[in-house]
């Protein structure tokens, strides 16, 4: 039995329509594995940048209850000298009315975990500009360098505040 290498015009036709649909197919599911590893990796850093910012979240919600609790005992010792000073009010009873605020605020539980609070707090955000900066120096070209950045205008510091001119 002898086998034909020649191919119809139409058998030619047909091939090449299979040929260049399997081509289309091979580009979308390339687009489409694409689409789904840049979805994938959006998922993951948005799980890498939430948990940072859920510490500094807890922490800065901790320090602003802790605040509240330590300017009441600030604000009562304050008042508990101006009034020992203009009154015969007697020291022990002033005290015992501080020591009683000390224990409602729980003072030395938040002298230990405030200060803890603030370095969860930073620990975060630099956490986070980590992240931000793998992003965008991912996104670059290889051998490309990220341009330097402006430092963000923030509160002033104490050192800041000391060199300023009056």
């Amino acid at each position: 039995m002898a086998t034909s290498d020649t191919t119809s015009p139409g058998q030619a036709a047909t091939l090449a329509e299979a040929l260049a649909q399997i081509e289309q197919l091979r580009t979308q599911l390339a687009a489409e594995q694409d689409a789904r590893s840049r979805l994938q990796n959006r998922l993951e850093l948005a799980h890498e940048i939430n948990t940072p910012i859920q510490y500094i979240s807890d922490s800065v919600g901790f320090l602003r209850g802790a605040f509240d609790d330590m300017s009441k005992l600030f604000t009562s010792s304050r008042e508990a000298l101006t009034s020992l000073k203009s009154t015969h009010t007697t020291a022990a009873a002033q005290l015992a009315q501080l020591r009683d605020l000390e224990i409602e605020c729980d003072f030395d539980f938040l002298s230990v975990e405030v200060p803890k609070a603030f370095e969860r707090t930073l620990q975060g955000a630099e956490r986070v500009t980590g992240i931000v900066r793998t992003m965008e120096e991912s996104a670059l070209p290889n051998g490309a360098e990220l341009p330097p950045r402006p430092r963000a205008k923030g509160p002033p510091t104490v050192v800041g505040v000391s060199q300023a001119k009056p």
